[in-house]
């Protein structure tokens, strides 16, 4: 859960609350890229935060969030197809400040457009899908803890866990040979009892 400010919890009730959106587009995370907004580029941008194969979640998911974003006069500097897109959502304050709250890193995974550039729409889905890869596992003694275990994948698919993520006592004894790393996240799930997602910081 991203917590944010008091005066937004206060203003996001009013029925005179402006919102903005805006997204940068770069090809690393360290870029700062090319940040579009509602007032030049971005028609419409609409966020299902958890999209699984299945109709219902279940203990052992991998769930991704799904981004669809339509932009006009799309600025044609920009590579859509390699972008990754970090959303942010905000609302005007009182004082006139906008206080933007994060919506995730997405990566594109299907770019439509219409009149040269003229019209895109975007299909972007949340780092789950840095886990569709091959596992190979890196350590060299058998058995670990479980949170090892999640460390490992988790730095292979190059990403974070979450800091106060609490992992039970289990023990893995080997490393599956044929499974990639969204399989290995689905098993830490389910070891876990639950299911994995990605929250609005990426973690």
């Amino acid at each position: 859960m991203y917590i944010a400010t008091d005066e937004f919890n206060k203003k996001i009730l009013s029925d005179e609350r402006q919102l903005k959106l805006r997204a940068a587009f770069k090809y690393t995370m360290a870029d700062e890229g090319t940040v579009l907004t509602g007032e030049d580029s971005i028609k419409e941008l609409e966020l299902e935060e958890i999209v699984n194969s299945d109709d219902v979640i279940t203990m052992g998911s991998a769930c991704s969030s799904k981004l669809t974003i339509k932009l006009i006069n799309a600025p044609v500097s920009i590579d859509y197809d390699r972008a990754i897109i970090q959303a942010e959502a905000g609302l005007v304050l009182d004082d006139g400040e906008v206080e933007y709250i994060p919506l995730g890193i997405f990566y594109v995974n299907e770019v439509k457009n219409d009149n040269n550039y003229g019209d895109i729409t975007i299909t972007a889905y949340d780092s789950m899908r840095l886990f569709e890869k091959e596992y190979a596992t890196t350590i060299s003694s058998f058995p670990v803890s479980l949170e090892v275990l999640a460390e490992e994948v988790a730095s292979l698919a190059g990403v974070k866990i979450k800091e106060d993520t609490v992992f039970p006592e289990y023990t893995v004894n080997f490393a599956p040979q044929e499974a990639t790393l969204r399989d290995m996240v689905c098993y830490i799930a389910g070891f876990m009892g639950g299911f994995a997602r990605f929250d609005r910081n990426n973690e």
